[in-house]
């Protein structure tokens, strides 16, 4: 689990920076984690960050990629999702 949240960090960060395409998001990924993960697994972090998380990611047609909507703070959403299973 601790990698997955890694991995979930870094693609907050990337798309906070500007939206990334998933095959973008899939090389920058493996790069900054010194690892191979397949696009699937990204996709279903993706889907869990919007899902379990409440992120605001989107697939934008005109900004050409996936894009975090508004202002959103990751380790805050972290901590509610740990406090709801306590």
């Amino acid at each position: 689990m601790r990698e997955k949240l890694r991995r979930m960090s870094v693609i907050v960060y990337l798309l906070k920076i500007k939206p990334h395409t998933y095959n973008q998001l899939h090389s920058r990924l493996n790069y900054i984690m010194m690892s191979e993960y397949s696009r699937s697994t990204i996709e279903k972090d993706v889907s869990m960050l919007r899902e379990e998380f409440d992120c605001p990611i989107e697939v934008s047609f005109n900004k050409k990629g996936i894009v975090i909507l508004e202002e959103y703070d990751f380790m805050n959403s972290i901590t509610e999702w740990v406090q709801i299973y306590e």
